[in-house]
This record gives C-alpha cells, structure tokens and sequence, in this order.
C-alpha cells in the first residue's frame, strides 16, 4: 500500500506541502502540543496517507502553570480522538523529557509529570509511544524500563552506544531524521535494519518530508544494503509499530 514512510514530521508546520500529492508515501505527523494535536489530528482525518501522533513534548510541558489541568486537556481530547477516528491515532507523542530547555528543578518536574501522565493515557489506549529526549536519555530510559509501554519509538535519534544498547533491549526503535553522525551510523550498525524507521521532523531538520530519502541513504549506507531493500525495511517497520494494515 505504502512504499515508503517518514515516521515523525508535523505538517501543520508546512501549509505548502500537500500529502495528497504523495499517495503512496506514508506521512506520520505529530502532535507537541493541544494546538498541533487538534491541527495534525484534522490533517489525518482528511488524508488516506497520513496517520497522527498526539501528546504534550516536554518543551511544552515545561511552561504549564497548572500541569494537571492542561495534562487533563489534552488527554480528554486524545481520547475523544481515539473514539471518533481510531485509526487516525497511532501512537502517544511526541512526548518526553528536554533538559535542554529545562533548567530549574521546577521546570524539569513538569516535564516529569506531563511524560508520565502522557505514559499512562497510553497504556489505557493500548498505544505505542514516541519519545523525545534531549540532554535527558539515562532519565528517559529509566523511566521507559520502569513504566514498560507498549512500544517505543525513539524520535530523532543520535544516543551514545550504551544508550542505544539498552534501548534495544526494551525492544525500542530507533528513528533516524536525515543528519548523519559518527553515533547514528554505530546506532544503526548496532540495531541492524530490523530495529530502524527513518523520519525527517519536517520542517525543522527536512524542509518536507521527502527528505526522508536522506535518512534511507544513511541507513543504507551504514549497513552497505541496496537503497530500495532500505526502504522498503524501513517502511515495514513502521507499518508494524504504528499497526497501519
């Protein structure tokens, strides 16, 4: 059906850019906050090639004056998502921790609230998850072994060889945005093709999702595998994680 898939982009970012143009190029598009979330989950509804991640980034969570009560927005409205186009909703995210931007020990709490609360509503709606983590990736795992979601997904990765070996043994998939790197080629060589989805976060790393092209390359590359066999791998794998038939 699909014959090739970036696995993380937010197109209500690219008012440009037309899925419908691309019918068998399969778009995932995520949600980082309530606003993106209602955006990408319309998107989705309104497109046979694109399917929707909705949740709070950790960017986000870090600004919410009363964590619980925005938390308990978003996760009434993911809910009524998953009811009226269950389909539509394949994975809680992108969520997290961002130590990047979070400085003070406040600010590093919300984070933590909003990821486990965004943990829970996934586990309640039998979902995988896709994860963000910046500055923060022994937290992040930790976390992730403790709560065991269903699936995980490992958006924009580039983690250290021990990262990455723990994360495969929590069965997690590593998704590659199209920026090569010492750490993304030992992670994909670490992982084996089996394990890797490749995204683009258009429009902040690719300027749309086609780039995706860029991050096949390089697992192609890393791997010495013909480019076609590297997207159609790729591809599988995220028709199987997000359980797009």
């Amino acid at each position: 059906m699909f014959s090739i898939c970036d696995s993380h982009c937010h197109l209500e970012s690219m008012k440009e850019y037309s899925p419908a143009q691309q019918p068998d190029f399969l778009h995932i598009t995520c949600g980082y906050s309530h606003k993106s979330s209602i955006e990408n989950f319309e998107i989705a509804k309104e497109n046979p090639n694109v399917f929707c991640c909705l949740g709070i980034a950790p960017q986000e969570a870090m600004k919410f004056e009363d964590v619980n009560a925005e938390v308990q927005k978003a996760e009434e409205f993911i809910v009524a998502c998953s009811k009226i186009s269950p389909g539509k909703l394949v994975a809680i995210g992108e969520i997290g921790l961002d130590y990047h931007w979070a400085k003070t020990q406040e600010e590093k709490d919300r984070q933590m609230g909003c990821f486990l609360s965004m943990l829970s509503l996934a586990k309640k709606l039998s979902l995988p998850v896709v994860i963000h983590s910046r500055n923060s990736m022994d937290e992040v795992i930790d976390v992730l072994a403790q709560q065991q979601p269903k699936s995980i997904m490992m958006h924009c990765y580039g983690g250290k060889q021990e990262h990455t070996k723990r994360l495969l043994e929590l069965g997690a998939l590593l998704s590659l945005p199209p920026l090569r790197s010492k750490e993304r080629k030992q992670a994909i060589k670490l992982a084996g093709a089996h394990n890797i989805v490749c995204e683009t976060d258009a429009p902040y790393i690719g300027k749309t999702p086609l780039a995706v092209q860029e991050s096949i390359r390089m697992v192609s590359d890393a791997l010495s595998m013909p480019e076609k066999e590297a997207q159609e791998r790729t591809t599988k794998n995220a028709l199987e994680f997000f359980s797009i038939k």
